[in-house]
């Protein structure tokens, strides 16, 4: 009875633990997207500048899908442009302007143009 028991005991030993769920990328874009629309900009600037780029404001951000294992968030930034922002599950970030995800043939922001900049005609002379 007892060598039943070591044999269950020794068994029971040998199997692998449950492992733990591995955090997707998708788990950290949500925290993201479940921020405060300021919050999250402040989240994305951050990023932005703490991978080099200048970002003074951003304008807007959009959640644009997954790409394998990285959740993509496409950035307006003013006064530098549009940006891709890949989010890996380890909660690490990648960024690349948009011209450059068309060109690498990635998905592309899908942001809407920039509206053309008022044209400031000159108040008439007085004669």
């Amino acid at each position: 009875m007892r060598k039943v028991l070591y044999a269950a005991m020794a068994a029971a030993v040998m199997l692998p633990l449950p492992a733990a769920a591995a955090p997707s990328a998708r788990s950290y874009s949500d925290r993201l997207a479940r921020l405060p629309e300021l919050s999250r900009y402040a989240a994305l600037r951050s990023v932005l500048v703490g991978s080099g780029q200048i970002c003074r404001r951003v304008e807007s951000a959009a959640r644009r899908g997954t790409l394998r294992n990285l959740a993509m968030w496409a950035v307006r930034c003013t006064p530098t442009g549009d940006y891709g922002v890949f989010i890996g599950p380890d909660g690490s970030a990648q960024v690349r302007t948009c011209a450059d995800l068309a060109q690498l043939r990635l998905p592309t922001c899908g942001l809407k143009p920039r509206p053309a900049a008022p044209t400031r005609t000159p108040a008439p002379r007085p004669r």
